[in-house]
């Protein structure tokens, strides 16, 4: 991932808010990865204080010229990502009918079953 360029310069919509691209997530969470691999992440507490700017710094490294700050930005991520993983987590774990595609990396459902979900989900 290192030095890649690939949809990397920013992308802002007009109401202001930061578009993450692919790229841009992959790097974001190998750089919290390396983190963990240094001693800044413990497993009972989480990231110690502090770990933001130094992922803001591991980030611009990497993306050079990406322009993602610590706050607002990694923070806005970090919180959109946690929600999303626990969508996934929930699905896998407790509502029967998802699979797993480990080849393309997403959930799989059956239609009536992704059907009955999100009548669920809505209500």
């Amino acid at each position: 991932m290192e030095g890649s360029s690939a949809s990397v310069t920013s992308q802002v919509s007009k109401s202001s808010k930061r578009k993450w691209t692919l790229a841009e997530d992959a790097v974001l969470v190998s750089c919290m990865i390396d983190l963990r691999n240094m001693g800044i992440h413990n497993a009972d507490t989480g990231f110690k204080s502090g770990y933001l700017p130094e992922l803001e710094k591991m980030l611009l490294e990497k993306l050079p010229n990406c322009g993602i700050k610590a706050r607002p930005h990694i923070e806005s991520r970090l919180k959109t990502l946690k929600r999303e993983w626990a969508i996934v987590y929930d699905m896998m774990l407790n509502t029967s009918g998802f699979g797993w595609d480990s080849t393309r990396k997403m959930v799989t459902a059956e239609d009536d079953v992704w059907e009955t979900y999100v009548a669920v989900i809505k209500t």
